[in-house]
């Protein structure tokens, strides 16, 4: 009898589902969700403006609430591009887009039912465009220039693919940081790093308060 249960056992845990499979009931949406940023990529003006408006439903980017309905992506990313800095406020949709390319081997399929069902029943998509040319260059192993780095932001409302909202915020890059690194590394390029994180974590507060001020959304970022 002890062998039985055993066996039932045994096969009531390989019968679970894997996470290709529970990825592949997701596809239809996530490539619905591909075909929205092929669209918006195109909508994106020249410049931002700052645009406000009291949206309905509320816009809420809080990725631990289950009233979280924003997600968030990089002009570059849009473009199919690695950017500069990607101000990662949100993870669900570039999660998901990577795993509809690349399965993981594993994990919890509750976490990931919710990091899916985050990037494709959003109501609303924030896109950032951050003017790279502005972004602080090192000049040598102990010195950066650096000057307020433009950062536009464009709510569109993933029903409709309008923009809804939009702002302009100013990233201030720090006057001196500390950075270190390794021997096979170059310190100047690890000095530009630093400094343009300095910019990464500006731009991410100001966002965050420009959502709410733009939008009268909730934010709350990881």
């Amino acid at each position: 009898m002890r062998w039985v249960v055993l066996f039932l056992l045994v096969v009531v845990v390989g019968c679970g589902t894997s996470p290709e499979s529970l990825i592949d009931e997701y596809r239809p949406a996530i490539e619905k969700m591909r075909e929205k940023l092929k669209l918006i990529q195109d909508k994106i003006p020249q410049t931002a403006e700052n645009v406000t408006a009291e949206l309905s439903p509320k816009l809420i980017l809080n990725e631990e609430s289950p009233d979280h309905n924003c997600e968030t992506i990089m002009y570059s990313a849009l473009q199919g591009e690695k950017g500069a800095i990607d101000l990662m406020l949100t993870t669900n949709l570039s999660t998901t887009l990577y795993w509809a390319n690349q399965a993981p081997s594993g994990g919890d399929q509750a976490f990931m039912k919710r990091v899916m069902d985050g990037a494709t029943k959003a109501k609303y998509l924030i896109v950032h465009r951050i003017d790279e040319g502005q972004l602080p260059i090192a000049v040598s192993e102990q010195e950066f220039v650096a000057a307020p780095v433009r950062v536009d932001g464009f709510v569109f409302e993933l029903d409709t693919l309008t923009i809804v909202a939009s702002y302009v915020v100013e990233a201030i890059p720090a006057d001196q940081v500390s950075y270190s690194f390794k021997h096979t590394e170059s310190a100047k390029d690890r000095l530009q790093a630093f400094a343009q994180s300095s910019v990464w974590s500006d731009a991410r507060v100001k966002i965050a308060e420009a959502i709410v001020n733009s939008t009268g959304g909730e934010v709350r970022l990881r």
